[in-house]
């Protein structure tokens, strides 16, 4: 909601976009960046699994006039359901069948978090409803007793137990100082301290934690995406700029190892090129640049090499 007033502002003031050929911003936003966000056919199929099977009992309980007596609002309930249910035709109608980029926007479906929290409460409900007494006050009893505290420890028990045994789910979660230990903080400390503050280094797109740790700029990832419509002209073609490839059917997180991939493959020349262009100065990578020149190969922290751009007058 608060995101709301922008987003409306924007449509009816659009910002002019740059001089140059367009890519389609639904293009750019919907299919290309974050398919699993706007487009239905993206979903992750576990998830919409997972919503139809809450969804179905859900309904199947409202259904029952003595489940919808232990609701507080029962008619706002089913007014809000169609309300979601409404959204989510639309969403469908205009993203799917007839895109309209403000609607893709909007993300309609995201009403089905409320949806699932109105049917978890409803579920909730039912069981109430059926749950002989004896057991409520059984579940009561068991709660006062020790084993709240048991589980408690059990769960503890399996945190310490993936610590010590180095599982790397369990490390990076309940560790997360753990990472400066890795070769990437390493790197990432030496651009901190060893860089001018104004510095900008290109890294692969798939990086999204580097610019905060090493608080340098970058020159572009995929994670840092602008929600206006002429500065994601920029961010599109600056990524692809930096990792050519061709435009996909559909994007998303699966683009990654190919975007990382062209970056490598990048060779010496578009990199100064694409230096003089958007003024990086660093270029981080695994694939050996040649010895020239050009490049002052400063820092190595396996697998990642840093480079130095001399500036021109020193070639």
């Amino acid at each position: 909601a608060p995101a709301l007033g922008p987003l409306v502002y924007q449509h009816v003031h659009p910002p002019p976009l740059p001089a140059g050929d367009h890519v389609s911003p639904f293009y750019i936003q919907a299919v290309f960046r974050a398919p699993h966000h706007y487009l239905p056919d993206a979903f992750p199929l576990p998830a919409v699994l997972s919503f139809g099977l809450i969804a179905g009992a859900g309904l199947l309980a409202f259904s029952f006039p003595q489940v919808r007596k232990l609701l507080t609002a029962p008619r706002e309930t089913g007014l809000l359901l169609l309300f979601i249910t409404l959204a989510c035709l639309i969403g469908y109608l205009f993203t799917t069948v007839w895109p309209v980029f403000f609607i893709v926007k909007l993300q309609l479906f995201k009403t089905t978090v409320l949806a699932k929290l109105l049917f978890v409460l409803i579920l909730s409900a039912t069981v109430s409803r059926l749950m002989p007494t004896f057991l409520w006050r059984s579940a009561a009893r068991w709660l006062a007793g020790p084993w709240p505290s048991f589980m408690a420890l059990a769960g503890w028990t399996i945190v310490c137990v993936g610590l010590i045994t180095g599982n790397p789910f369990i490390r990076s979660r309940a560790l997360p100082w753990e990472h400066e230990k890795t070769p990437m903080a390493q790197l990432e400390r030496w651009i901190r301290t060893q860089t001018p503050t104004e510095a900008i280094v290109a890294v692969p797109p798939s990086w999204d934690g580097f610019r905060t740790r090493a608080r340098r700029a970058i020159v572009v990832n995929f994670k840092a995406f602008p929600f206006r419509e002429d500065h994601m002209q920029g961010w599109y073609r600056r990524l692809l700029d930096m990792a050519p490839i061709a435009p996909p059917e559909r994007g998303g997180a699966a683009l990654l190892p190919l975007l990382d991939e062209a970056y490598e493959q990048l060779p010496a020349g578009a990199l100064l090129e694409r230096s003089e262009r958007y003024g990086f100065s660093y270029v981080v990578r695994q694939t050996p640049l040649p010895s020239s020149h050009s490049f002052e190969r400063v820092f190595q922290a396996e697998p990642w090499v840093v480079y130095r751009i001399r500036p021109r007058e020193d070639r």
